[in-house]
């Protein structure tokens, strides 16, 4: 005998209720866990790609003596991605085998890069709008996407955090829960 709850003008079952917390804005937990590390893998080669150009096109005579320490700002933010792009993959296969370690740690890695790419970008900044005396647009588009690559990468590490919390939850999987020991 199926037991109701009447909210508004619809009827949920109890088992509908209980089969609800396995979706997040109707995706499954782990579609969205996938999407998040696509979206971080994605977004780190552009950041990767990006910065190889800036270091390719930058004239050592316009920026004078600072030049190497714009360069080695931006390297730092090279060298940041390429290692956090290895650690999405490792993510997205740990995600596909339900391996809860492999997530793990790309959220430490993840929370710990974001940081140090943080203080590279915002040192990056300050060098470049001290050498043009001004802030220019090069300078505001890069701290705007950094801005929203900062928001967009909590939301991903939230996606991922849910899926991993499901799968240490899981009442039901012994097959995980002996892979986890």
């Amino acid at each position: 005998m199926k037991h109701y709850i009447y909210k508004s003008i619809m009827a949920v079952s109890i088992d509908e209720m209980n089969n609800a917390d396995d979706v997040i804005l109707g995706h499954r937990k782990k579609t969205v866990a996938l999407a998040s590390g696509i979206y971080s893998l994605v977004v780190t080669i552009f950041v990767v790609s990006f910065f190889t150009w800036r270091l390719t096109v930058e004239d050592k005579d316009v920026l004078g003596v600072i030049y190497y320490a714009i360069e080695a700002a931006e390297i730092a933010i090279v060298g940041i991605n390429t290692f956090l792009a290895i650690f999405t993959i490792c993510m997205i296969s740990g995600i596909l085998r339900d391996y809860p370690g492999w997530m793990v740690t790309w959220i430490i890695t993840s929370i710990s890069l974001m940081a140090l790419e943080t203080v590279a970008m915002v040192y990056l900044i300050v060098l470049r709008n001290h050498v043009t005396k001004g802030f220019d647009r090069l300078g505001k588009f890069e701290l705007g996407f950094h801005i929203v690559k900062m928001l967009l990468n909590i939301a991903a590490i939230f996606g991922v955090v849910v899926y991993y919390k499901d799968i240490r939850s899981c009442s039901h999987c012994e097959e995980l829960r002996e892979r986890m020991l």
